[in-house]
């Protein structure tokens, strides 16, 4: 089982190597291409995907207010940032953050904020890093080698403002699948969940039906 604070010490993950330049990032962004990092696996891990979807009945400002924030991840992994640096929502501004007692670097590559989208995309800097605990139903003492990851979280609004799509991806690069696979997926779905949970709202079945 996934104690609660364990969720929420594993909700952001992303992409390893070194930091990207910042001009960098924002050059391509600029150009319109959508920017996605698929990690390079460092010897001895393995890649892997995860992604959640869910569409709720309030409108995508109201998931914007409460995740539209690159440094405010408290939503996320329950915790503000260790510290940060640059501005938020930046393109290569970083985030250090607490994850089950490892500290991870994060660095934004990608922020959109429309009246009809938000994304923000990040990934994994000072990679390849052993975390010890990340899996609560695993052996305490377990490490997993985090090899790279990143993370792409999208909000779109729906069925004419009235309604939210959400999609919650990692991409990732583990020396062990299974594991890999609970944290990304534990991780999207938890906080999600508790957010919307926050906003009174519910979820949508996925037959296409818009909110009365």
């Amino acid at each position: 089982m996934w104690s609660l604070g364990l969720v929420a010490g594993l909700l952001p993950l992303l992409s390893v190597a070194s930091p990207l330049p910042a001009t960098d990032v924002e050059a391509r962004n600029n150009n319109g291409h959508h920017y996605k990092i698929d990690p390079k696996c460092p010897a001895g891990t393995t890649p892997g995907f995860e992604v959640y979807t869910a569409r709720y009945d309030v409108p995508a400002k109201e998931f914007y207010a409460k995740v539209g924030s690159f440094f405010d991840e408290v939503w996320y992994i329950g915790l503000p940032p260790n510290a940060t640096h640059g501005p938020d929502n930046t393109v290569g501004s970083i985030r250090e953050i607490d994850f089950a007692g490892t500290i991870l670097h994060e660095q934004l590559i990608k922020s959109i904020h429309k009246p009809a989208l938000l994304e923000l995309e990040w990934h994994l800097v000072n990679g390849p890093i052993n975390v010890t605990g990340a899996v609560a139903d695993d052996p305490p003492d377990e490490k997993i080698l985090f090899g790279s990851y990143t993370e792409d979280l999208r909000v779109e609004s729906i069925c004419q403002g009235t309604a939210t799509f959400i999609t919650f991806t990692g991409r990732y690069c583990f020396d062990k699948p299974g594991p890999a696979y609970k944290v990304f997926d534990v991780a999207h779905s938890a906080s999600i969940e508790a957010v919307a949970k926050d906003l009174n709202a519910t979820l949508l079945q996925g037959n296409g039906t818009c909110p009365s």
